[in-house]
């Protein structure tokens, strides 16, 4: 049998022995010197052992003792943190931090900007009405986001500004489209933070009393006709988004 590596066992495995080597030192290749000398090392071993162990249990009950006079320290201690920052607050006078050597309050980090909205989608509806949806990361009231929508027809050179929702989406019910496309990009705005405009989105209708006629013929056409990136036609769900 080997030696146990923990230290507490080997005094135990030790001591179990010392009576029965001390007795058959002769016949085991020991000496009566020997044992007298290791049974003095052994009770040594064994005081200290002792003494460790009520050593833990007197630094257990300490680190209690401690634990409790610190938290009887730390309740009133943090009222008054409290009344020294309220009345740096109220005084208006941040010298008073300094003066309480107290840290101040940190400046707020800036909300950033807004992201911009991704998978613009659209859809046509059989009269000639546009809807348009997209993906927000962030949203709804209590973000304080709106969504910035710009159309521009054909013929003119700029876009115009339609208005903002906090929906993501947005309904066009008269895009006034001549012969040629009309398209629309959408910004994700807070106050006057902004992200980059979207990537526009196009559609190519016909207007007038014709529109009915026109748009399904588009539709029949787009069986067999291949449209040019970004083109949206047809009607209703047969629209084709834009690239």
């Amino acid at each position: 049998m080997n030696l146990p590596t923990s230290r507490q066992q080997a005094l135990e495995w030790f001591e179990t022995r010392l009576a029965t080597w001390t007795t058959n030192a002769a016949g085991i290749g020991l000496t009566a010197a020997q044992m007298t000398a290791f049974a003095t090392l052994i009770g040594t071993n064994r005081k200290d052992f002792n003494d460790a162990q009520t050593a833990r249990a007197a630094a257990k009950a300490a680190t209690l003792k401690f634990y409790n006079s610190s938290n009887l320290m730390r309740d009133p201690g943090r009222g008054y943190i409290a009344a020294i920052k309220a009345f740096a607050e109220t005084s208006r006078n941040p010298a008073v931090y300094a003066l309480g050597m107290i840290d101040p309050p940190a400046p707020p980090t800036p909300v950033p900007a807004p992201a911009a909205p991704t998978d613009v989608t659209g859809t046509v509806s059989p009269t000639g009405q546009i809807t348009i949806s997209w993906k927000a990361a962030v949203s709804g009231a209590s973000s304080g986001i709106f969504f910035m929508i710009q159309r521009q027809r054909s013929g003119e050179t700029a876009y115009t500004l339609l208005g903002g929702t906090q929906e993501k989406s947005f309904f066009d019910p008269a895009p006034n489209v001549i012969a040629g496309p009309v398209s629309y990009k959408l910004r994700a705005q807070r106050s006057s933070d902004a992200s980059a405009w979207t990537v526009p989105i196009v559609f190519d209708l016909a207007a007038g009393p014709g529109m009915m006629q026109v748009t399904q013929m588009a539709q029949q056409a787009d069986a067999t006709t291949e449209k040019p990136a970004g083109y949206v036609g047809g009607t209703g769900e047969n629209g084709r988004q834009a690239a």
